[in-house]
């Protein structure tokens, strides 16, 4: 990851954290309104499972399962794959709890107030910013479409949809999401610059 990239993503994460602190209203107010209108028992459901695509009760043994076949069969590009995604998802979730209990943002389902008061916190419920399931489908994504560009697109709805479930069942305001999107795919893009065992693996070839 160059430093330009580097730049632009903190950039923009304050960005999105200057719209959430001091315009919220502009924003997370109009979506969270929004979403309050639409009611279905089914759809919620689904919604909650698509949330568990960045839980990291389902992310981190599948991960390590992973790792564990290719160690086991020799496959080294699996191996590294898993390790890598673990790593992101690891790194990404340690970072965005540090963010959430520093700011203490509280969650809409908390309050209908999206400006009220911020700080340090560890009351649960207080932790909305960023989203952390969020940033961790997003650094799955990032480094996922490194090692199979061709379906960079579907990994990136996927993390989309963790977002909007995170929204609709009212974990998160939408800056909450947009904030751990740029942090997890930050995140994820610096995991696969990291180089393992000073080689280069081969990049497998994307599944048909």
């Amino acid at each position: 990851m160059t430093v330009k990239q580097q730049t632009l993503f903190v950039a923009l994460f304050v960005s999105v954290l200057s719209v959430a602190g001091f315009f919220p209203h502009a924003l997370d107010l109009p979506v969270y309104q929004a979403l309050r209108t639409f009611h279905n028992p089914l759809a919620e459901q689904i919604w909650d499972a698509v949330a568990y695509l960045g839980d990291g009760w389902v992310v981190v043994p599948v991960c390590l399962v992973l790792a564990g076949f290719g160690y086991w069969r020799r496959r080294e590009c699996v191996q590294e794959i898993s390790l890598r995604c673990l790593g992101a998802y690891t790194i990404s979730g340690i970072a965005a709890q540090g963010f959430k209990h520093l700011l203490g943002r509280p969650r809409p389902r908390l309050i209908d107030e999206p400006s009220a008061q911020w700080g340090p916190s560890f009351v649960s419920g207080f932790d909305a910013f960023p989203s952390g399931h969020t940033t961790c489908a997003f650094a799955l994504a990032a480094v996922l479409s490194h090692f199979y560009p061709r379906w960079r697109i579907l990994f990136f709805i996927l993390a989309c949809l963790v977002a909007t479930a995170r929204m609709v069942r009212g974990s998160h305001w939408v800056t909450d999401v947009v904030a751990g999107a740029l942090l997890g795919t930050f995140v994820g893009m610096w995991m696969v610059t990291l180089q393992w065992d000073q080689r280069r693996l081969r990049t497998p070839t994307p599944p048909t």
